[in-house]
């Protein structure tokens, strides 16, 4: 069975799509650590300084 070079392309875009979405999702989980974690040393920093 040959493919044609459309079918193929769109057959890899749809295998990519969910991986894609992977990788998004995980940046978008290290974005929110890194957030969350950079809050709580501003939160020790400043806590620090009024003692």
């Amino acid at each position: 069975m040959k493919m044609t070079e459309e079918e193929n392309f769109e057959l890899n875009f749809r295998t990519m799509m969910p991986t894609a979405g992977t990788i998004m999702g995980s940046c978008e989980t290290v974005r929110t650590t890194t957030r969350t974690v950079m809050a709580s040393h501003a939160t020790v920093a400043a806590t620090t300084e009024s003692v």
